[in-house]
């Protein structure tokens, strides 16, 4: 992974919005879908979107937080590897409890 500043950040963040997949109207009219698993599948992009957030997050909160939440299927993907590389806990969210089995909880 790159060592980010300011403004290898602003390149990266640039980068990634030109090839992060568009679905207009999408679920319903006036929507704009953001497809981020577009972004995974390439390791270079995959690295600018870990990259990117991890040193936002460093930059930001500078280790003054307790855990990564992440929200359902995205929030897996990218934070639990953020809670990895960070060596914090990591909390999986869902919409509501039916989407899983059973109410979870930590």
């Amino acid at each position: 992974m790159e060592s980010f500043t300011e403004e290898t950040l602003a390149a990266a963040t640039k980068e990634i919005a030109a090839k992060v997949l568009k679905f207009q109207d999408f679920p319903k009219k006036g929507i704009c879908f953001y497809d981020l698993f577009s972004l995974l599948h390439d390791p270079r992009q995959r690295s600018l979107v870990f990259g990117s957030m991890l040193y936002i997050i460093r930059r930001d909160f500078d280790g003054k937080f307790d855990a990564i939440a992440g929200l359902d299927s995205r929030g897996l993907a990218l934070g639990l590897h953020l809670a990895e590389v960070l060596k914090v806990p990591f909390i999986a969210v869902s919409y509501t409890h039916l989407t899983l089995p059973t109410i979870c909880s930590v």
